[in-house]
């Protein structure tokens, strides 16, 4: 295992360079390790499950908070946006496979999707996804700094309503990097895909380097994959301070 060296002096908080910087918004924070280390660098930060859980305007399946959610959105009420969606029937990884690539939609796919339950939770997660591809245009759209992270080899960049922004990766206005956890000191290798419309997060892009065979752990277990999904902190600390220079940046250019 070869950990990425990330780990530096923590930047001046945000609120005492710049009073009144924008929050930071998470959407399916899990863990909120991102979010936690956000918070460390001086961002005031919001995250909320897709299911809006306590804050109903950030539901992302019932239309009309939905809507609501992407005005806030296009009116660039945050600073930076980063967004989780739930993987799981998205994902490549050993297990019932739920799509492919020519059946993004996981519509005809095999035996796995003909039992109702089953159905019904592809479903679901289709409409998770596809809000999320929603919600990560509007979020460029009003300005802000926007992240989507999914693992290698995801399907949801595969569905119909990826389209414009396949379109502007082959375009160069959008950014793909890929970083491996094995970087930042788990056991195993879990590569992750981080789409974002800001090209300074190159920094993040640190796939695997280690020559040795790296623990493997199976789809759909509930414990262990709760743990592989949880983002590694030295990452997070890596992502947030990263996101603190953009920010900086951006209010030194637009203030001169």
């Amino acid at each position: 295992m070869q950990l990425a060296n990330v780990v530096g002096p923590i930047p001046p908080a945000l609120s005492s360079l710049f009073p009144g910087v924008k929050p930071t918004l998470e959407l399916f924070p899990g863990s909120e390790n991102w979010s936690h280390a956000h918070q460390d660098v001086g961002f005031v930060t919001e995250r909320h499950n897709w299911q809006g859980g306590k804050a109903p305007q950030y539901n992302m399946c019932c239309p009309k908070y939905f809507a609501n959610f992407r005005t806030n959105l296009r009116g660039g009420k945050f600073s930076v946006v980063h967004i989780a969606t739930e993987c799981a029937t998205f994902s490549t990884a050993p297990g019932d496979l739920y799509r492919t690539m020519d059946d993004p939609l996981g519509k005809h796919h095999g035996l796995v999707n003909d039992r109702p339950h089953v159905r019904l939770k592809t479903q679901q997660a289709t409409l998770y996804g596809e809000n999320s591809l929603v919600a990560f245009e509007d979020a460029d759209s009003g300005g802000s700094i926007v992240t989507l992270e999914q693992p290698l080899g995801t399907r949801l960049l595969a569905l119909p309503k990826a389209s414009r922004i396949q379109q502007r990766l082959n375009d160069g206005t959008l950014f793909l990097f890929k970083t491996s956890y094995c970087r930042f000191g788990k056991p195993f290798r879990g590569t992750r895909i981080i789409l974002t419309n800001t090209k300074e997060y190159a920094s993040l892009q640190r796939p695997c380097r280690c020559k040795a065979k790296h623990k493997t752990i199976l789809a759909f277990h509930a414990t262990k994959t709760t743990a592989a999904n949880s983002y590694p902190r030295p990452l997070c600390r890596l992502w947030a301070k990263v996101s603190h220079d953009i920010v900086v940046s951006k209010r030194n250019m637009k203030h001169g």
